[in-house]
């Protein structure tokens, strides 16, 4: 086990987090973009299952598209390949909340593999969809793109943003940016069309502001979902380590 993996799983203020059984995962997640979408709830209430509540932040639902470079991938039980410990990714999702555990529901994930995205989305149930994602620095910033969509029947869509970060590390954790980025637990609809939730313990995400220039962004209306054409709250993090359980159904 990696030094990093053990400090998490070894810190008493994440404890409360992890459920009473082995890890399955671990990663470094970096570069990350935060954008988030004001919906009204009535026009995200079909878009999540009936058992998940929606969490109302200032008064709305919201959307996050969340674009990141994956690093360190580590696995539990088996060696992670070189090909597999790095790459660029894009979530789609909606904070929601089941039984007062406050987390995100998976609407989709660009994936960067197509073995992988395949693998994750029978054996999980998350919703990787294979988009050749690219995560790389450019002279002018960092630079996250995707698309076009390769995963059979699954809707058009692709992303192109360059963002640089600026100003300091914001340390409000009242503020909506915070409360909407902070969450414990993923949740996701396996094969056999159960709930399920995933777990994870990780540390604060250090938001800063970000200066984005965002070309393209049609992942939301992939989804059916209409939003803003600008995001109303938009940050920038550095990154941060986290340990991760795979989801089980819930009752």
């Amino acid at each position: 086990m990696t030094a990093w993996v053990h400090e998490l799983l070894e810190n008493p203020e994440l404890a409360k987090w992890a459920p009473d059984r082995p890890w399955s995962a671990a990663q470094r997640e970096q570069h990350v973009l935060f954008l988030h979408y004001p919906v009204a709830p009535d026009l995200l209430r079909d878009a999540v299952p009936e058992s998940l509540e929606l969490q109302i932040v200032d008064g709305t639902a919201w959307v996050a598209v969340i674009a990141l470079e994956i690093v360190d991938v580590t696995a539990r039980r088996m060696p992670v390949p070189p090909w597999l410990r790095r790459f660029g990714e894009i979530d789609l999702l909606v904070p929601v909340t089941h039984h007062g555990r406050r987390g995100v529901f998976f609407l989709a994930i660009e994936g960067a593999q197509r073995i992988a995205s395949a693998i994750t989305r029978w054996t999980v149930g998350l919703p990787y969809l294979y988009a050749g994602t690219k995560a790389r620095h450019e002279r002018d910033g960092w630079r996250v793109t995707s698309g076009p969509r390769w995963t059979a029947d699954a809707p058009a869509a692709s992303f192109d943003a360059t963002y640089r970060p600026q100003g300091p590390v914001e340390h409000d954790p009242s503020s909506p940016a915070s409360w909407l980025a902070d969450q414990y637990s993923m949740y996701v609809v396996d094969r056999h069309g159960r709930l399920c939730r995933g777990d994870e313990i990780h540390g604060m995400w250090p938001l800063r502001e970000v200066d984005v220039d965002l070309r393209v962004n049609t992942l939301p209306a992939a989804s059916g979902l209409i939003v803003p054409e600008t995001p109303a709250l938009v940050h920038y993090s550095e990154g941060r380590d986290i340990v991760t359980w795979t989801p089980t159904p819930v009752a």
